[in-house]
C-alpha cells in the first residue's frame, strides 16, 4: 500500500496573526477562542482584526503542537497562543480523511516540546483512490454522528439526574 506523510497532505500556517489580544472574555461577544486542547472553545472575544475566516466551505484541522489533539473546525475564530498549528489542505485533499486518520494515529506525545515540523508532519497515511477516501469519510462520518447523538443523550440523562438529586436537596 503506498503512503504518503501528512506534510504532503497538509500545509500549516502559524496562528500569530490570529492570537486573541486580551483574555476578556465574554459570550456577548461574536469571535470564539479556541484552543486544540480538551477544552477547546476558550470564550468569546471581541477582537475584530486576525479572525481565521474557517467556514464549512473551507474548514481547517487545528493541531496542538504539544499535545498532538486536533479538532475540526468550520467556523472563523481567534485562538490564544502559538501552540497552535492551523492545517490546510494541500492540491485538493480530503481534509476530512486525513483529520479522521490523524484520529487513528498511534504517537507519543509525553515530551514538552512542538512536534509538528520536526515528527508529526512526518507520520504517514494511506494514499488511496479519491474514491476510497470519500468512501471511508462518508462511513466514519455517519459513525461520528451516531456518537455525537449518543453522547448527547447520556449527557441529558446525566443531566436529569443531577436535576433530580437538586431538586430534593432543595424540598
Amino acid at each position: 500500500m503506498i503512503k504518503k506523510k501528512l506534510e504532503e497532505y497538509l500545509d500549516y500556517k502559524q496562528p500569530q496573526p490570529y492570537i486573541v489580544s486580551n483574555e476578556q472574555y465574554s459570550n456577548e461577544y461574536k469571535t470564539p477562542v479556541l484552543t486544540a486542547g480538551k477544552s477547546f472553545l476558550l470564550g468569546m472575544t471581541n477582537d475584530t482584526k486576525g479572525i481565521y475566516p474557517a467556514s464549512k466551505d473551507e474548514p481547517i484541522i487545528l493541531f496542538d503542537d504539544f499535545t498532538t489533539d486536533i479538532k475540526w473546525v468550520d467556523f472563523p475564530f481567534k485562538v490564544k497562543s502559538s501552540a497552535c498549528k492551523i492545517l490546510v489542505p494541500r492540491n485538493g485533499t480530503n481534509l476530512r480523511f486525513c483529520y479522521y486518520g490523524m484520529k487513528s494515529l498511534n504517537f507519543d506525545a509525553s515530551q514538552h516540546k512542538r512536534y509538528w515540523i520536526s515528527q508529526y508532519s512526518q507520520m504517514q497515511l494511506p494514499d488511496y483512490p479519491n474514491a476510497r477516501k470519500a468512501e471511508i469519510v462518508e462511513r466514519l462520518s455517519r459513525i461520528e454522528n451516531k456518537i455525537n447523538i449518543k453522547e448527547n443523550q447520556l449527557n441529558k440523562l446525566d443531566s436529569l439526574v443531577k436535576s433530580r438529586f437538586r431538586g430534593e436537596a432543595r424540598a
